[in-house]
This record gives structure tokens, sequence and C-alpha cells, in this order.
């Protein structure tokens, strides 16, 4: 129960900032549309939004149709790897997945939009790298089974003294 009541609460946290971050930067893409857009609002929003509600290790790229049109950092210098396919079936919903762009197999926890008004027919794509969070989480882990062997080899200890003292009274009545 502990394990899964962190995990469900680390979890549920990254999927606020992923939440907070899809609403700043689909908005102002809504709003305002593509066209005038200018191809470092990606990067100039995650800035804002990292030190507005101090969000790290976020990335985001928008594409309009099947192409990519912006994306924060360098991920335009490099070849975005099958597109947007691996999301144009997603759910608007979090989900972990190893992120493909880096080639450092980074697991990260991904949220696709699909963005409304003036931008309808985009696709932005937020994702965070969650490296820490698992390593902390898979301390926790470790450290809940040490209890649970502690706490069974603690619990043979009490019940093998106890055993032998209730048979040890019955041996003297025999």
């Amino acid at each position: 129960g502990t394990r899964t009541s962190v995990r469900s609460t680390a979890f549920a946290d990254i999927d606020e900032e992923l939440y907070t971050l899809s609403v700043a930067l689909g908005s102002s893409f809504e709003l305002e549309g593509l066209e005038e857009s200018k191809r470092d609002t990606l990067k100039a929003g995650l800035e804002a939004n990292a030190f507005e509600f101090r969000l790290a290790n976020h990335s985001a790229i928008l594409f309009r149709g099947d192409d990519p049109v912006a994306a924060s950092g360098n991920l335009l210098k490099t070849r975005l790897a099958g597109g947007i396919a691996p999301y144009r079936d997603r759910p608007e919903v979090p989900y972990t997945a190893v992120e493909p762009y880096s080639g450092q197999n980074r697991t990260c926890r991904f949220l696709v939009t699909r963005l409304q008004g003036k931008a309808r027919g985009a696709t932005l794509v937020i994702f965070r790298w969650i490296g820490p969070s698992l390593r902390t989480l898979n301390r926790l882990d470790r450290a809940l089974a040490g209890f649970v062997v502690l706490g069974f080899l603690g619990t043979a200890g009490i019940l093998a003294g106890a055993v032998t003292r209730a048979l040890k009274t019955v041996e003297e009545v025999t």
C-alpha cells in the first residue's frame, strides 16, 4: 500500500506539471495560431513556465499534421524519430515511455494534447525525464522490501521463542 501510494503521488505531481505546461503553451498557440507563432515560442514558453512554476527537465514538440514545426531546445536540429506516429493514437492522458530523440534511452513521462482554436489540427507533445524520480522510487522499493524481510525474520524469531517456551511447559508436564 505504501509503495502504491508513494508512486501514485509522485506521478500525479509530474502529471500536474505536464498539464500545467500543456495549458500554458497550448493556449498561446490556440489563441494566436501557428502562423503568427515564432519558431522559438516553445523554448521561450518553456523557459517562462519553468521559472514561474519551477518546472525542470521538460521538452515540447509542436506538430502541424504529421510535420514537426517547433520544438524546445535543439530537438528540431535532430531527426525526430517516427515524426508524429508514436503519438497519433495516444489519448490525452499522461503515460510513461522511452524518449526516442536523444539516443540516451531516457524514460520520460509524456502528455499528448490536440490543439483547438486557431491551432486546430496541431498536436503538442510535452515530455519530462523521470529518471531521478524512478531512482528514488526504486530506493524506496528496496527499503520497503528490507522492512518486509526484517519484519518476517522478527516475527519468525518471536514465534519460535513463544513456541519453544510453550512447548517447554508441555515437556515438563509430560
